[in-house]
């Protein structure tokens, strides 16, 4: 197997030594021996393969000791709008569960079913699109950067010059917001760069292949494609239309990677965002109601590594870019990324346990 970096994090294992005090603050509450935490995962997409992925190996870990001892976990999947996804979490407050992890589908839009769940003493961590609240514990990956190296990617890689189609995600989302906000900002400093069209890639492979799709009808020269998500289905819809392939940043699924080699493509890949990051709100919540709190509100997870076809550049944007096939694994499904948690986390999962199964 091929050598993989460490992922740190910084602060989710930091615990305080005494209890932090902090607005919203769930006291520990008293367990009987046996008696397990009931903790309920409230998600708001399953639109694509991350969210699917997600969800595997969030229950994939909660079924291995320590956790099967100690939670017992509900998952439930709502319409991806901060009014079904209130509307489930108000009934999860009526049910008296001792913490609630939420994949936000607003960042404020959830805010008053936040504060009425610790209002009630529920312990609430938001994680992956996170929640703009202080009430609650809010664990993300860190967008920024992602967003920044890319961008400063696609600026060398076009000498500064160049025509961009933009993929703007999934409306509404947080992560989404960021990595468009971030590259705009870093483009708006090169003239000769232009914006020449957009799309909502909806972090889906269909919808990423039509927006660009629509992109090259409009426009007679594409430079670059600032994807979100699927590379792979943005690299195809130019190769279905005959025309040369763009330089294309976005995720690191083992169909993109195997598609930026085969085609020899520009690419920048962002291996940005553990599918394990469920499983890290889970044992958040977790230390918390054991009194364990995190030192921050905010946590931000360090855990981004950049592949790319390119690794030169990786000098003049002053960054590490592993060569494309340090992260491939071809005997993998399309969909696999790997590894799925930070290598200090209480449970492993090994390859073929992070594949789905029916």
């Amino acid at each position: 197997m091929k050598k993989r970096m460490l992922f740190v994090i910084f602060g989710v294992f930091l615990m305080a030594s005494a209890v932090f005090a902090a607005p919203g603050q769930q006291q520990p509450k008293e367990r009987k021996p046996g008696d397990k935490y009931k903790i309920a995962l409230s998600n708001n997409f399953m639109g694509n393969d991350w969210r699917q992925n997600m969800i595997w190996v969030t229950r994939q870990v909660m079924a291995k000791s320590p956790y099967k001892e100690k939670v017992d976990l509900t998952i439930v999947n709502t319409d991806n709008n901060p009014e079904a996804q209130s509307a489930s979490i108000d009934a999860m407050i009526r049910q008296g569960y001792d913490a609630i992890v939420i994949d936000c589908s607003s960042p404020r839009g959830l805010n008053p079913v936040i504060d009425r769940a610790v209002k009630a003493g529920i312990v609430v961590v938001t994680f992956d699109q996170i929640a703009d609240n202080p009430n609650s514990w809010n664990i993300e990956s860190d967008w920024n950067y992602t967003a920044e190296i890319s961008a400063k990617f696609i600026a060398e890689a076009l000498g500064g010059k160049g025509n961009i189609v933009m993929d703007r995600g999934l409306p509404g989302a947080p992560v989404s917001l960021t990595l468009y906000n971030v590259a705009m900002d870093i483009f708006k400093q090169y003239p000769d760069i232009k914006v020449v069209s957009e799309f909502d890639g909806m972090y889906a492979e269909g919808p990423a292949e039509q927006g660009a799709a629509a992109a090259i009808t409009a426009n007679s020269k594409i430079d670059v494609v600032y994807s979100q998500g699927y590379c792979a289905s943005i690299g195809n819809a130019f190769l279905n239309a005959k025309r040369p392939l763009p330089v294309i940043t976005g995720g690191s699924y083992m169909n993109d990677l195997k598609f930026a080699i085969e085609n020899n493509n520009p690419s920048l890949h962002w291996f940005s965002n553990l599918t394990g990051i469920g499983a890290i709100a889970i044992q958040t919540a977790i230390d918390i109601l054991e009194g364990n709190p995190p030192t921050e509100k905010h946590i931000l997870l360090k855990d981004a590594v950049f592949y790319s076809t390119r690794p030169d550049l990786g000098s003049k944007i002053g960054v590490t870019l592993h060569p494309v096939k340090e992260g491939y694994f071809p005997d993998r499904p399309p969909s696999f990324a790997y590894p799925v948690l930070p290598s200090d986390f209480p449970v492993q999962l090994t390859m073929d346990e992070v594949v789905i199964r029916q």
